[in-house]
């Protein structure tokens, strides 16, 4: 399980191939709980939000942004978080900003 403490402003972000997507800019945290809904903060302590969604605000290197929601992540260690889509698909369903932001 994947918590909200694991991923952290300035990591690097790839994709399911290992292809560079770009850098986290900001982690879009629950505000009522200071978590991410439905991950928590540490194990068995995760209050459950009433809105918000999760997402990573994520800064490509040509200056483009992407809003990537948690459940497109992989996994998070080391450093560096990898997707379970290509970049293509990122820059294609992740470009503008969510609504509930």
């Amino acid at each position: 399980m994947m918590y909200s403490v694991d991923i952290t402003e300035g990591m690097e972000v790839y994709d399911t191939d290992g292809a560079r997507v770009g850098t986290v800019a900001e982690v879009r945290l629950d505000p009522l709980t200071s978590s991410v809904p439905g991950i928590g903060t540490t194990e068995g302590t995760h209050v459950p939000g009433k809105a918000a969604i999760p997402y990573m605000h994520i800064r490509e290197e040509d200056g483009g942004e992407l809003w990537i929601p948690y459940d497109a992540i992989q996994h998070a260690d080391g450093g560096q978080v990898r997707l379970i889509y290509s970049k293509a698909d990122c820059e294609s369903h992740y470009r503008e900003k969510p609504a509930d932001l």
